[in-house]
């Protein structure tokens, strides 16, 4: 996932893996059917793997930009397309059921609206700041196609040293099973701080850039987290 603003570093590229807590939250709340599922902003795969933890009917499709992410994500599916998803549409007809994503801030809409088209993805599944309600440029269309929201009270950790946005977070839901009401709103469960730091993967993705402090604070992370 990417998103500028979380803590004080910006990542290259905006890759910010999702913390796999925050997929067992939206796991636990929707009745997701199995079958092939769809990531279209796969970066390394983090939240196919949190899914595959608690899933095993489940069947991925990957869709990631970067070349320097096919190894690891052919590790997990051998469905694995390097492209553009907002802007090579053509680029695949996986027929997925589910899609799944944690897409970067600024393109949030496009991936939502090409996924719209989709017509075998009866689920749309994005996690997103919450404040992306907020922008007269989506008023439309969230005013159209308003999602359901399943808010997360615990905000997440993106960069690996317990720092967190100045923001809440949210997954949006849209499903064709809904269609045609209006959204609703679901406070998901909080998370423990043992959960949240029970995450290893997670917290060593940026430890060769982490400074000293910010080690130390590891056993520990979320103990005093919003």
């Amino acid at each position: 996932m990417s998103a500028k603003g979380r803590g004080s570093e910006v990542v290259p590229s905006e890759f910010y893996p999702t913390p796999a807590w925050c997929v067992r939250r939206i796991l636990e709340a929707l009745p997701l059917p199995g079958g092939r599922w769809l990531e279209p902003s796969a970066g390394d795969g983090a939240i196919m793997r949190a899914v595959n933890e608690v899933r095993s009917d489940v069947e991925w499709c990957a869709v990631e930009i970067r070349e320097e992410c096919r190894a690891g994500l052919l590790a997990i599916t051998p469905l694995v397309t390097i492209a553009d998803f907002v802007r090579a549409p053509e680029c695949f007809d996986p027929g997925c059921r589910v899609a799944i994503l944690n897409p970067p801030f600024s393109l949030a809409l496009p991936f939502v609206d090409r996924l719209l088209t989709m017509r075998s993805v009866g689920w749309i599944v994005m996690l997103q700041r919450t404040n992306w309600l907020e922008s007269e440029g989506r008023n439309a269309f969230l005013r159209q196609f308003t999602p359901d929201l399943y808010v997360l009270p615990n905000r997440p950790s993106f960069i690996g040293d317990g720092t967190t946005d100045a923001t809440s977070y949210a997954w949006y839901v849209w499903s064709s099973h809904h269609a045609g009401r209006d959204g609703k709103l679901t406070i998901l469960p909080t998370t423990s701080d043992e959960e949240r730091n029970a995450d290893p993967r997670q917290l060593g993705l940026f430890a060769a850039s982490a400074t000293p402090a910010a080690a130390e604070r590891q056993p520990s992370l979320f103990g005093a987290t919003p």
